[in-house]
């Protein structure tokens, strides 16, 4: 019966897939990108984010990446079995050695973990690509992301995972599936102007929609962190192709992000499910979406409870928040820059400007979306009653 309604599924994502003479609609606007060329020519951190991200993707075009043909298995496993540091991966003997103690180590577990970061490096090598690509109109950006992704098309049907409990195709767990599945979208939407119908149709067919479609087999049926992250991938592999289906159904059909936030937040603000890791998992993934979303009709930052996540993050005082905090520093660029509030810029620049962190604002997300901070901390905001929930469902 399940192999009976998967096969429905896929037939029925299958024919509303549009055609690649779809209406292009791009990530970025024209207006972001002229914002950041003026940008760097007075801003110092974003020449240095700007030359950074060039650097990545000038990399990534000198030494192509190596895709491999077999599936990824868990991050977590790629760890010195006493120190629980990550191994180093010897490329020439295939050998895993621990910078510790140097012991090595091998094992199908261990290839199949170190492979993990090698599939994600790569997704996340596309949209970096995308990115060099719309900044610089350079066609050799396009070229490499372009033949990541058709290799990525080619090898789908290879990447079947060897364990039958797990829940996605090319690697072992979904949440992990489905943040390879955001990057894809972002590589793919920047430079789909450069490819030839050929090459649209085989990347929709042989990788978007197979994406797709072991998300939408395999997702939770609860309010939840992971499922928050399902529906981001599900929005943005829609966005990218402008399937309206796939991303009007993951925001506002059950347990969609409208739904997600309103019934998952609590008063406090923080997510529901414990531990408070899963509060900036959630964030992460909401923040995915709403970072793209005004170009396709919805403004995800109008939910109320959603910009109380921000802020409940920052004021609750657990001591394993901190590292949590400083790793989502991102989101609080796109807090500040939707929100404007005082509370958010503050925890910016007392971050960026600890010696002890050592954080530089280098991120993409900085770059594109990084407002001008203040010096010192400014007073707190006080609190305001929350805004009516306003999702706009009509395409801008």
């Amino acid at each position: 019966m399940f192999r009976f309604i998967f096969c429905v599924l896929c037939y029925l994502t299958f024919v509303s897939l549009p055609s690649s003479t779809q209406a292009y609609v791009s990530f970025l606007t024209t207006e972001q990108i002229d914002t950041v060329k003026a940008k760097v020519q007075v801003d110092l951190d974003a020449k240095k984010a700007l030359l950074l991200l060039l650097r990545q993707a000038d990399r990534a075009v000198a030494q192509p990446a190596k895709i491999p043909k077999e599936y990824a298995g868990l991050a977590q496993d790629y760890r010195c079995p006493n120190q629980g540091v990550l191994l180093n991966y010897d490329e020439k003997t295939g050998v895993h050695r621990c910078p510790i103690d140097n012991k090595q180590y091998s094992g199908e577990k261990l290839d199949a973990a170190q492979r993990f970061y090698v599939h994600m490096r790569n997704s996340r090598t596309t949209k970096d690509l995308g990115l060099a690509y719309a900044l610089t109109g350079d066609n050799k950006y396009a070229a490499t992301s372009r033949d990541i992704l058709l290799q990525y098309a080619k090898n789908w049907s290879e990447y079947k995972t060897p364990n039958k409990d797990s829940h996605g195709h090319l690697f072992l767990q979904l949440l992990d599936e489905t943040q390879f599945a955001t990057n894809i979208a972002w590589g793919y939407n920047l430079i789909y102007p450069t490819l030839t119908t050929a090459e649209q149709q085989t990347i929709e067919n042989d990788l978007i929609l197979p994406l797709y479609n072991i998300i939408q087999a395999q997702r939770s049926d609860k309010i939840s962190a992971n499922r928050s992250w399902e529906n981001a991938a599900s929005i943005l592999l829609g966005f990218a192709i402008d399937n309206s289906l796939w991303y009007k159904e993951a925001i506002e059909g059950p347990l969609g992000v409208a739904e997600q936030v309103d019934k998952g937040v609590l008063a406090t603000g923080l997510w529901s499910e414990d531990p408070l890791a899963n509060h900036y998992t959630t964030l992460s993934a909401l923040s995915t979406v709403a970072e793209v979303a005004p170009r396709f009709g919805y403004d995800l930052t109008s939910l109320p409870k959603f910009k109380a996540m921000f802020t409940a993050s920052l004021t609750i005082t657990e001591p394993l928040d901190q590292p949590q905090r400083i790793s989502a520093i991102d989101l609080y660029e796109l807090a500040y820059t939707w929100y404007k509030e005082p509370l958010y810029a503050n925890y910016l620049t007392s971050t960026y400007t600890n010696p002890a962190i050592k954080v530089d604002r280098v991120s993409y997300r900085a770059l594109f979306y990084g407002l001008p901070l203040p010096a010192t901390k400014a007073a707190p905001i006080p609190s305001s009653p929350p805004k009516p929930l306003l999702i706009n469902t009509e395409p801008k």
